[in-house]
């Protein structure tokens, strides 16, 4: 049994945010994010937590409990109805998302997440809103204060499609806005249900990513197997293993410049020819450094077997050679 842990203080009207106060604010359960808080107000009684899906987990819960669950089938707005869909997957959700507003539930979509590359840094809708080119019909929403979900309608789109668009909404908010954004992407599915996991594989998707991947901005959780089989494995065993290849005795051998080398030949699939025009080396060049690894590591990075394992102790977290931690090599 999952227990859910927030703090939830209950406010006077006099303490609510100005726009929040009574008589402007909806005292109907609906749950507002204001500057990394959640504000609910219900009967008559205004209530606050710090802006987390477990923080509006609860919130949900105390409005289910007040209204006997039925919170006014009305008052719930088109942006509860697709959040409810994604954090709870809501069959009250889906069914107004479906006879009130008219959403299609047979259509292809997938959930995008944006976050601040800066973990926990609150990150403005307002800001992303205008940074991210959609149809007016895909919705855009906060999940939390740092975490902006988008549901895109991907049609005949493919996965390849999807990520080519997200890093160009990347790389505009870096370089018009200065934001620094990661994303991440969940699977497509074809109706309103399937959404709930979606969102999940995107959430998923970032928490590899920060994980694994420290330095890249996209991340796809159906393209993460490797990164997936790495997580399931016991922190101290990757660790373990990742200190057989990459100890003080191979410090010297595995520089900026053999790991760009390492990068290259997997990149071209172990082609040594390709990577050595690519790398502007003479093939014996590139042929004496492989065998250097291979004396000094005991893997053959030309054999398939052996660059597979070097490949996933690479993805493992740790640390380089000066204590700075890394998300692989």
């Amino acid at each position: 049994m999952n227990t859910l842990n927030a703090v939830i203080t209950l406010l006077e009207a006099a303490e609510l945010p100005g726009e929040l106060a009574y008589g402007q604010g909806k005292d109907d359960g609906s749950i507002r994010s204001l500057d990394g808080k959640l504000y609910m107000l219900l009967n008559g009684h205004a209530f606050s937590c710090e802006d987390t899906l477990e923080g509006r987990a609860v919130l949900e819960a105390i409005c289910s409990g007040l209204t006997g669950g039925k919170k006014r089938f009305e008052s719930r707005t088109r942006e509860e109805c697709w959040r409810n869909c994604l954090l709870f997957m809501s069959a009250d959700a889906i069914r107004e998302l479906k006879e009130r507003y008219r959403e299609k539930d047979s259509e292809e979509r997938r959930v995008i997440l944006f976050q601040s590359r800066q973990e926990g840094e609150l990150l403005r809708m307002h800001a992303l809103a205008e940074l991210v080119p959609r149809d007016d019909t895909e919705p855009l929403f906060a999940i939390s204060g740092s975490e902006i979900a988008y549901i895109r309608n991907v049609g005949n789109q493919t996965a390849d499609d999807v990520i080519e668009y997200a890093q160009a909404v990347v790389e505009f908010a870096e370089s018009e806005m200065g934001l620094s954004l990661l994303v991440g992407i969940g699977g497509t599915q074809n109706d309103l249900s399937g959404l709930c996991e979606s969102y999940q594989d995107a959430a998923k998707a970032l928490q590899l990513g920060r994980q694994f991947h420290l330095t890249e901005r996209v991340h796809v959780y159906q393209k993460q197997i490797l990164e997936r089989l790495l997580a399931a494995v016991p922190e101290a065993e990757r660790i373990q293993v990742r200190n057989q290849v990459f100890n003080e005795k191979t410090q010297k051998l595995l520089n900026d410049e053999m790991r760009e080398t390492i990068r290259v030949f997997f990149d071209n699939d172990l082609n040594l020819s390709t990577t050595a025009r690519q790398l502007y080396l003479h093939r014996n060049t590139l042929t004496y450094r492989l065998d250097r690894i291979r004396r000094e590591t005991g893997l053959d990075l030309r054999s398939f077997k052996d660059a597979s394992a070097f490949k996933a102790i690479m993805e493992c977290p740790g640390e380089d050679f000066s204590g700075t931690a890394k998300g692989g090599v």
